[in-house]
């Protein structure tokens, strides 16, 4: 569910919609350790 939030987070906030781009990869990273997730799964 995390990993769909980013998207829509990029959907809201900039033209970068919906691809795993380095901002998404910044920001799962980020998601990633807030909550204790595997990037590696993510």
């Amino acid at each position: 569910m995390a990993h769909e939030i980013i998207h829509l987070y990029q959907d809201e906030t900039g033209p970068a919609r919906g691809h795993h781009n380095p901002k998404f990869r910044k920001l799962a990273k980020r998601v990633c350790a807030i909550h204790g997730f595997y990037p590696e799964s993510f």
